[in-house]
């Protein structure tokens, strides 16, 4: 039922399709979707809603499907996600690229079990704290292409994550202790607007990679990262107008 320009899903619309696996609904015009609307397809594990006008996630609109793996809601219009809105999800992948969410409010995505969290092009400006707490098994945090300006403390807070995606935002200060209480393996801050690491910015210990190329910094020194007792890989682009002044880096790890 992709590209046919449906404006809304009626009640009912899915009744008698309790064994549907697989339903897609790309390129239409949906703009609202009402509550329960999807809960005659409760075997269903792929849903995908890409390229509509969908512009907020309310708590429940998604409830009771226990079977979905993927939800594609990608290039739509959503400015607004109600806390809890995914509560009781437990999928592989949750795709919100190139929507219009400017802030990441607290426990907006509490109770949800993701594998791939993936919010690259919107115009993300905040992360609230807590806004990721309780997200459960996440592999990859996609923040990518945003427009955040400052990583709080407690931004991340309570996350546990292999890998937290930030490249090309405009980040040019990370509060200290930003990162206490996660659990991350790579952290990519690639091409932003960094000049400075302050020495308590990075404070993981389980932290092995950490990339900080196309930035705009003009020295570091080994105590900017030596609350990283894992750190394994430091990734740096050297601008040749600038600089540098490195010192104690005889190992890293």
């Amino acid at each position: 039922m992709y590209h046919n320009g449906i404006v809304k899903i009626e009640s009912g619309s899915f009744k008698g399709l309790s064994n549907l696996e697989a339903l897609s609904l790309t390129g239409n015009k949906l703009s609202n979707i009402d509550e329960g609307i999807f809960l005659q397809t409760i075997e269903i594990k792929l849903l995908d809603l890409r390229r509509n006008e969908i512009r907020e996630i309310k708590a429940n609109h998604f409830k009771g499907l226990v079977s979905l793996q993927e939800l594609d809601l990608n290039n739509n219009e959503i400015t607004f996600i109600e806390p809890m809105a995914f509560e009781g999800l437990n999928l592989l992948i949750l795709d919100l690229d190139g929507n219009r969410l400017s802030i990441i409010k607290k426990n907006a995505f509490s109770g949800l079990g993701v594998q791939k969290l993936l919010l690259e092009k919107n115009q993300i400006e905040m992360i609230e704290a807590g806004s990721f707490a309780g997200v459960k098994k996440l592999q990859l945090l996609n923040l990518a292409n945003n427009n955040v300006h400052t990583i709080y403390s407690n931004s991340f807070a309570g996350i546990s994550a292999d890998t937290i995606n930030l490249f090309g935002n405009q980040i040019t200060s990370i509060q200290a202790h930003a990162f206490d209480n996660v659990t991350l393996r790579e952290l990519d801050l690639d091409s932003n607007k960094l000049s400075k690491i302050d020495g308590n910015a990075f404070t993981s210990s389980s932290l092995e990679v950490l990339r900080l190329t196309f930035n705009n910094i003009s020295s570091l020194s080994v105590s900017d990262f030596e609350l990283l007792p894992k750190l394994d890989l430091l990734y740096l682009e050297l601008l040749s107008d600038r600089e540098y002044y490195f010192t104690g880096f005889t190992s890293l790890g």
